[in-house]
């Protein structure tokens, strides 16, 4: 008699909940409204696309002209999101002392050999 009190409990333990989903009346997702505002998520991973790109670009950049050994002040990567389809680096700007100035186009040539970027090389 126990073993089937116990038996008959576990198969409606099992099945009650299976004919609650079957009953339930299913949710209606047509009445929900979602706010432009409440999706900026892509907005954001753009951001942080752009900051990695930047980053990433800005390395590759400087590792080129210290593997050659010339001596920079600053790298600046301009890149865009506003198309909405892609990323794209606008300019990349070095800016070198004025000292290096006769290595300016071999600094382009570097760049572009190893990025296929060509760079804007400001002096001073």
């Amino acid at each position: 008699m126990l073993h089937f009190v116990l038996g008959l409990f576990l198969v409606v333990a099992v099945l009650v909940p299976f004919a609650n989903m079957v009953n339930s009346k299913p949710p209606d997702f047509d009445s929900i409204e979602f706010k432009a505002d409440d999706f900026q998520l892509s907005q954001q991973a753009d951001n942080l696309t752009i900051a990695v790109g930047k980053s990433t670009i800005e390395k590759l950049v400087a590792g080129s002209l210290n593997e050659n050994e010339i001596p920079y002040k600053k790298i600046e990567v301009s890149m865009d999101s506003s198309n909405g389809n892609s990323i794209d680096i606008i300019v990349v700007d070095i800016y070198i002392e004025s000292k290096y100035k006769d290595k300016l186009l071999n600094i382009k040539n570097i760049v572009k050999e190893k990025t296929g970027i060509t760079p804007n090389v400001y002096v001073g």
